[in-house]
């Protein structure tokens, strides 16, 4: 079950989409509450943590296990939240990032970045946030889009996306490049906001 909480009143409608109750809690979290929030400063560390453990991973992100880099939350901004969190047993197990731009010909754009701790995939975590991260952004005036990367061959990432309605926007080939110089494809992915 889903729990959206909100302290900021950003949050307020849940879900719209019929069945989206339904899809979460399986898996590894299967029939726990999975509560989403709008991150708050002290979750700098769980979320930094959960960012560094996908990196460490080496497989989703363009940062790789040797490459540290610090992490912050996106400063607060009027219009609703920059970083949502999906807590399981008040314990972050999940957070999306939401971008925007500060130049005025993008501000009808947002971009996303998503991260589940490993021992959650599969479980509705990542599509609870990206649902309530679709929420918050349609409450927005003005925004239009939202938009993402991903690799080409991250199959539960694109499944999660296709399934929320983004689309192939372009392809970028050879984009990173691996230690045993194997070149992986990326996709830049869409969503129109009704």
């Amino acid at each position: 079950m889903v729990v959206l909480a909100d302290p900021l009143g950003v949050l307020t409608g849940g879900p719209r989409r019929p069945g989206h109750l339904r899809r979460v809690g399986r898996g590894p979290v299967e029939g726990r509450v999975i509560r989403v929030r709008p991150a708050m400063p002290n979750d700098t560390t769980a979320c930094g943590s959960l960012f560094a453990e996908a990196y460490a991973d080496g497989d989703g992100f363009l940062t790789g296990p040797t490459e540290p880099r610090s992490f912050t939350l996106p400063p607060a901004i009027p219009d609703g939240p920059t970083a949502l969190v999906a807590e399981i047993d008040g314990s972050v197990q999940g957070v999306v990032l939401i971008q925007g731009s500060a130049l005025a010909r993008l501000r009808h754009c947002r971009t996303i970045e998503l991260v589940v701790a490993r021992t959650a995939r599969g479980g509705g975590v990542g599509g609870a946030l990206l649902d309530a991260a679709l929420d918050s952004l349609r409450s927005r005036t003005g925004v239009q889009f939202v938009r993402l990367a991903v690799f080409v061959d991250n199959i539960p990432a694109l499944t999660l996306y296709h399934s929320r309605g983004f689309i192939e926007e372009g392809r970028r080939i050879g984009f990173a490049c691996e230690a045993d110089g194997r070149l992986r494809d990326d996709l830049l992915m869409v969503r129109t906001l009704p």
